[in-house]
């Protein structure tokens, strides 16, 4: 390869996807495992599925890879010589530390004599695999980065080779058919600018046209996905001027066919002055399932800007708008397998974050599975607070809210008096609250109400006797926003946090609901299935095997209309849900299982009792204020004439 690249300054790649995938035959299928009498290996490499490309930009070189990767492994037991399967590890991304990757693991003809040697490749042969996975960012700068990077002292001025042309295919082609050519175009001060098109993929928006359409020239709606006020709105007319993003998008409406087409005059702050592009959105619905598509023409965009504008326009308006809520992540922890747990969590948060979520939440004891009669259980427990840090680097990055379920944290502390734990010693169940963006922990909350197997285990915050500084329940803002009024103001959604049994206390909503909380997220670890053994010998389940399912698909909505609040409630046991005031349970826009995408039905969504899913679901928090407005209920609680005013839990207002 020639290259010509003065001062290493211009972006240079090259694609390594054929030598990845002969690294990872090389260096995989050396990995193996035995432990006793039992064997494992990788065999083979069997598909790569993704890119790979080694790059250098000013000087710098780096890597930039997502693949899909499927391996065979092949073991042995003493009953049994000939025992394979498959491992895929979904996503391969350069961006994805050592304890984030996540392994699926399969036998062929699955049986328990073949457990030995699945255990085995997930015990011994996993942590190989992410410290080989660690190894291919170095091994790619090595192998591809001299030639895509001068030497130091080196300049040649000669020597430069045509990049190879790859025709474009499928979607692609279509893409590149769609380009066109750039072109000089007069702006209102009469300069001169280059300009060329921008080609945007359609977007799908579960919901009618009408929805769609209102969410572009509704003030309330706009100020919503904006997160502010529009700051100037002279209202959806042709003619009609805007300002949104504090003045860094400016336009006019050009062009407007109700529930069908928007045309505007558009402009971000830094181009050439009084030069405006020309946005064009037609809205297609599918009358048979309420699915509305949206294709965008845009012309006029200066040369130079098509990134930047079509990353902004993704981000903060398809994202946004997508965005109104946010997703949860049901799944059933492994008992004890940390590692394995965060990187199943972690792998959804990025998919949430993709999606365009503004909140993920986890359910409870999403990292140690809940085994206090193991005796790896107090130590699991004091290594799960090292995992918050990774979480608050995953808000950070991601710019998404979390609320990564339940962490058992072992503290100093005399001891509850029936406590089993070692003397000296106590467990906490807390909840925290990550914001977006900066990391910060800007909510925390112990569990207060614990189930009677947790007495002997956990321990209790102690009660506040009416002291107000030792308050338990508390709500605090958080960065979600809801336009509120008529759209013309923003607001903080106010949040708090509960824990699983505490759902069964109206006492504790109460709490939330007196210091002004919105939003009460839920994170639970209560079983639903009777054939689950813990069920065993249980006899509610002897009268109705239901029981468990019917009691959660009830409570949480009550609890929902009753406190004039969305209730989050992430389950690891199944029947996870949001209840919303007036709709009941929330729909889902998506659902994600595994590597699959399921298509959700528009009513409300609620989890099955045994699935890992994820699922992203959108939530109108005007409905909060209407129920305000009919029931009144939070109205009587702040009354001293209310004959349940007061309390140790309650909020006073004289």
């Amino acid at each position: 390869m020639v290259l010509h690249n003065p001062n290493n300054w211009h972006w240079v790649n090259k694609d390594a996807g054929a030598w990845t995938k002969k690294w990872l035959e090389e260096n995989l299928t050396k990995l193996e495992a035995k432990e006793g009498d039992v064997t494992a290996k990788i065999s083979r490499v069997i598909n790569m599925d993704g890119d790979v490309e080694v790059a250098q930009r000013k000087g710098k070189v780096i890597t930039i890879y997502d693949f899909k990767l499927t391996l065979e492994f092949s073991g042995s037991t003493p009953e049994d010589d000939d025992i394979t399967g498959t491992i895929t590890v979904p996503e391969v991304t350069h961006d994805l530390t050592e304890d984030e990757f996540v392994f699926d693991i399969d036998v062929y003809a699955e049986n328990k004599e073949k457990q030995a040697v699945k255990d085995l490749v997930r015990s011994k042969i996993v942590p190989q695999l992410r410290a080989e996975f660690m190894k291919l960012s170095p091994a790619l700068v090595a192998e591809h980065g001299k030639d895509i990077q001068h030497a130091p002292g080196e300049n040649p001025s000669s020597g430069f080779a045509t990049p190879k042309y790859h025709p474009p295919t499928g979607i692609n082609a279509a893409k590149a058919a769609t380009d066109v050519a750039p072109k000089t175009q007069a702006n209102k001060t009469g300069t001169l600018v280059n300009t060329t098109s921008l080609s945007i993929d359609p977007e799908e928006f579960r919901t009618t046209a009408e929805e769609v359409y209102l969410t572009f020239t509704d003030p309330q709606r706009v100020a919503a996905f904006t997160r502010a006020p529009p700051k100037v709105w002279e209202g959806a007319k042709v003619g009609g001027k805007f300002a949104l993003f504090d003045g860094n998008v400016e336009g006019e409406f050009l062009e407007l066919e109700e529930n069908k087409k928007i045309v505007q005059s558009w402009r971000l702050r830094q181009w050439p002055a009084g030069h405006y592009s020309k946005l064009q959105l037609e809205f297609d619905q599918n009358d048979i399932d309420r699915v509305t598509v949206m294709r965008v023409e845009w012309t006029g965009i200066p040369i130079g800007e098509e990134d930047a504008t079509k990353r902004n326009w993704l981000e903060y308006y398809i994202r946004s708008i997508k965005a109104t809520f946010g997703s949860l992540i049901q799944f059933r922890p492994m008992d004890l397998f940390l590692d394995n747990n965060f990187a199943i969590a972690s792998s959804y948060i990025r998919r949430a974050a993709a999606e365009g979520a503004h909140l993920a939440v986890l359910p409870e004891y999403h990292l140690t599975g809940w085994c206090p009669e193991r005796r790896e259980f107090l130590s699991a427990c004091s290594r799960s607070s090292l995992y918050l840090p990774r979480y608050q680097a995953l808000a950070r990055g991601l710019r998404i809210n979390i609320v990564p379920g339940t962490f058992c944290e072992v503290h100093r502390h005399d001891p509850m008096p029936i406590s089993e734990m070692p003397g000296g010693t106590e467990i906490r169940n807390m909840a925290y609250w990550i914001a977006a963006g900066t990391g910060e922990l800007i909510g925390s909350y112990q569990k207060v109400n614990l189930w009677h197997p947790e007495r002997k285990v956990l321990a209790a915050p102690e009660p506040p006797d009416g002291d107000p500084s030792r308050k338990v329940h508390k709500a605090f803002d958080t960065p979600l926003i809801w336009a509120a009024g008529d759209g013309t103001e923003t607001k903080p959604i106010r949040a708090g946090m509960l824990i699983c049994w505490d759902t069964i206390f109206p006492e504790a909503f109460r709490a939330l609901a007196a210091e002004g909380a919105e939003l009460v997220v839920v994170p639970s670890f209560w079983l639903t299935d009777p054939k689950d053994e813990s069920f065993e010998g249980v006899d509610t389940v002897k009268i109705n095997p239901d029981c468990e399912k019917v009691l959660l698909s009830n409570v949480v909505v009550t609890r929902a209309f009753k406190n004039e609040c969305v209730v989050v409630f992430c389950n690891a046991g199944g029947v996870s849900q949001v209840a919303v005031p007036v709709v009941g349970r929330a729909p889902a826009e998506k659902i994600v299982k595994g590597s699959q995408e399921m298509t959700p039905a528009r009513e409300g969504w609620i989890a099955g009792t045994k699935t890992e899913e994820m699922a992203i679901v959108e939530v109108d928090f005007q409905a909060v204020k209407v129920l305000k407005g009919e029931y009144k209920t939070l109205e009587d609680m702040e009354k001293r004439g209310w004959k349940y005013y007061g309390g140790p839990w309650m909020k006073r207002k004289e």
